[in-house]
C-alpha cells in the first residue's frame, strides 16, 4: 500500500495543473499576508491617534489659556478651574500613554483600559439582568476586560485597538446608526502580519466551503483520468496483484497525504512570512469561545488554529469520500467534481436553515461542521441553542459519514470495474 501511495504521489506532483494550482494556493496566501501587514495597526498608528486626541484637547486648553490672558474670564472661578482640570487631566494621561508605547509599555496601555472596563461593569448590571443589544453590550465589555487582563497577566504584545469599542461579540445585534455600525466593524476587523495571528486570519478565511472547493479542484480527476471503465489505463493497476479496494484506497490515501503536506506547506509559508516581516507572535494570544447563560472563556490562539486545522482535514476527507463516489459512478471527471460540489453547497445551505439547524439530529449533521470558525467558538451553537454542536461531535459525525460514503464507493467501484 506504501508504495502504490507513493506511486500516486508521483504521479499528481508530475501534473503541471497541480503545480499551477499550488502557484495561486502560495501567490494568494503571500497577497493576503500584504495585506495584513498594510492593515496592521502598528505602534506608530497609535501614537498619531493619540497625539490626534492629545491635540484636540489641546487646543481646548489654549483657548481657555487665551481668555483668561485676555481677562475675559476669571481664573479664580470655580467653573473655569474645572474646565482647566478637563482639560489638563486627559492632556497628562494621554502625554502617559504616548510616552508607554513609544517604550512598549503594554502594562501601562492595558492597565488604562482595564480600570474604564472595570469602572462599567461594577457599575452596570450583567447582561443576564440586561435585556439591552445595542452595541457594545455588557457582555462585550466583560470579554474586553478579561481579554485585557490575560494580556497583562501573561505579557502578551496586543494587536490593536484594544478599547473598550474594539469588539463585537454575538449579542451586539443593534447600532444606533449606519456611522457607527461602520466604525464598530472597523474597530472589530484587526489585523496583525505576525505568524500565529495571521494564520488566526488565514484558517478563519479558508476554512469553509471555498476552501474545500480549492481542494475538490485540485485533486477532482485523480480516479477518473485514468478511466474507471474496462479499457482504461487504471487496469494496469490490477495486472500489479492489487485489488479494487488497494487502488481505492491508494487513491484516497494520496489525496489525504498530499492535503495534509499542503496545509503544512501553507503553515510554514506563514511562518517564514510573519518571522521575517513581523515575528512569530503569541501562541496564548486569547480567542472568544462562547458559553451558555451569558459565559465564555478564553482559548490559546494557537491551540485555536491546531483545532481549526483538524476539523477542517476532518471536513476536507469527508468531502474527498463525497468525490470518490461520484467519481466512481458517473466515470468522469466535470459531472463528478460538478456533483460534488452542487451536494456540498445544498448540505451546506440547508444545514443553516431554521428547520435543519434547529433539530435535534443537527449536531449529527456532517454538512453543519462546515463553518469551521462558528463550531470552534460555539458561536453556532449559541446561535440555535445546541450546544452539542461541538468540535468532538464534528470530528465523530465526520469520521462515521466518511466511513459511510468509501464503504458505498468501495461496493460501487467493484461493481463498476467487472
Amino acid at each position: 500500500m506504501f508504495k502504490l501511495v507513493l506511486f500516486e504521489m508521483r504521479k499528481v506532483w508530475k501534473s503541471t495543473y497541480f503545480i499551477v494550482m499550488l502557484g495561486l494556493l502560495f501567490f494568494f496566501i503571500s497577497t493576503y499576508f500584504i495585506y495584513s501587514y498594510i492593515q496592521t495597526e502598528r505602534v506608530e498608528d497609535v501614537i498619531l491617534r493619540l497625539e490626534e486626541q492629545k491635540f484636540s484637547y489641546q487646543v481646548g486648553l489654549d483657548e481657555l489659556q487665551s481668555e483668561m490672558d485676555a481677562a475675559e474670564i476669571d481664573p479664580e472661578d470655580d467653573f473655569v478651574k474645572r474646565e482647566l482640570q478637563n482639560y489638563q487631566e486627559p492632556l497628562d494621561r494621554l502625554n502617559e500613554q504616548i510616552e508607554a508605547v513609544k517604550q512598549g509599555n503594554w502594562d501601562f496601555i492595558l492597565e488604562e483600559e482595564l480600570i474604564y472596563t472595570e469602572n462599567y461593569l461594577q457599575t452596570f448590571p450583567s447582561q443576564a439582568h440586561e435585556d439591552i443589544h445595542t452595541w457594545p453590550t455588557h457582555f462585550t465589555h466583560e470579554f474586553i476586560h478579561e481579554r485585557n487582563q490575560w494580556l497583562k497577566e501573561k505579557e502578551i504584545a496586543p494587536v490593536f485597538p484594544i478599547h473598550y469599542m474594539s469588539e463585537i461579540t454575538y449579542y451586539d445585534r443593534v447600532f444606533d446608526d449606519p456611522i457607527i455600525e461602520e466604525a464598530a466593524h472597523s474597530f472589530f476587523n484587526k489585523y496583525s502580519s505576525s505568524t500565529i495571528y495571521f494564520l488566526y486570519l488565514l484558517f478563519g478565511l479558508g476554512f469553509g466551503v471555498a476552501g474545500v472547493c480549492y481542494f475538490l479542484f485540485l485533486f477532482g480527476d485523480i480516479l477518473t483520468k485514468e478511466g474507471l471503465g474496462r479499457n482504461g489505463p487504471i487496469q494496469f493497476l490490477y495486472t500489479q496483484t492489487l485489488t479494487s479496494w488497494k487502488v481505492l484506497m491508494g487513491k484516497y490515501l494520496t489525496v489525504l497525504f498530499l492535503s495534509l503536506m499542503i496545509l503544512g506547506g501553507v503553515i510554514f509559508l506563514s511562518y517564514l512570512l510573519g518571522l521575517g516581516f513581523e515575528r512569530v507572535g503569541a501562541w496564548n494570544y486569547p480567542v472568544l469561545i462562547y458559553e451558555p447563560e451569558f459565559q465564555f472563556h478564553l482559548m490559546n490562539m494557537g491551540k485555536f488554529n491546531v483545532l481549526s486545522t483538524l476539523l477542517f482535514l476532518m471536513v476536507l476527507w469527508f468531502s474527498f469520500a463525497l468525490l470518490f463516489l461520484f467519481s466512481v459512478w458517473l466515470k468522469k471527471t466535470l459531472p463528478g467534481l460538478v456533483l460534488t460540489v452542487v451536494m456540498i453547497l445544498l448540505g451546506v445551505y440547508f444545514s443553516r436553515t431554521g428547520a435543519v439547524l434547529e433539530a435535534s439530529f443537527a449536531s449529527y449533521n456532517p454538512f453543519t461542521y462546515f463553518h469551521i470558525r462558528d463550531v470552534l467558538t460555539m458561536e453556532l451553537a449559541l446561535t440555535v441553542g445546541n450546544f452539542n454542536i461541538s468540535l468532538w461531535n464534528g470530528v465523530a459525525s465526520l469520521t462515521v459519514s466518511t466511513l459511510f460514503l468509501l464503504a458505498i464507493t468501495y461496493f460501487l467501484f467493484r461493481f463498476k470495474t467487472k
